[in-house]
């Protein structure tokens, strides 16, 4: 399965791109973050993270669907 994942902020900084799309066997974005973290670390705690998928905000469990969007949301701070 194919999967584009789209990254924000401190992702986009850790990875040095926009957006990478992968081969896959993960069926749910836990397995795909922990699959992507076992090969080149993110560095970062997931439980400060929300995902989405295909624009929408989805539960870590989700099932993922081949060509799908992902994003992982980091923590949004500011007044």
């Amino acid at each position: 399965m194919k999967a584009t994942v789209h990254y924000y902020a401190i992702l986009r900084d850790k990875r040095g791109v926009d957006s990478e799309t992968f081969e896959t066997s993960a069926s749910t974005p836990s397995e795909l973050w922990e699959e992507m973290d076992s090969t080149r670390p993110f560095g970062v705690d997931r439980a400060n993270f929300a995902v989405a998928v295909d624009d929408a905000f989805a539960s870590w469990d989700d099932p993922l669907r081949d060509g799908c969007q992902v994003v992982f949301l980091p923590p949004v701070s500011g007044g």
